[in-house]
């Protein structure tokens, strides 16, 4: 069963921030793991993850 977490915006951002890191740092691992093609999948997909968090944390700042 999935619960609804109401958190102020700023922290919300912040959370997702680090859902977001902790993403990357998953694909990163599996960078580690994995051959070509398949590397740098998950190397786009760190770097997309690592742009959201920044962009989430830009704005709980903006916010806060």
């Amino acid at each position: 069963m999935w619960f609804l977490l109401r958190f102020s915006e700023p922290a919300s951002l912040a959370f997702l921030a680090e859902v977001y890191r902790t993403q990357a740092v998953t694909c990163r691992q599996m960078t580690l793991m994995t051959v070509s093609p398949f590397k740098e999948g998950w190397l786009a997909l760190a770097t997309a993850s690592t742009k959201l968090a920044e962009e989430a944390e830009a704005k709980a700042r903006n916010i806060a």
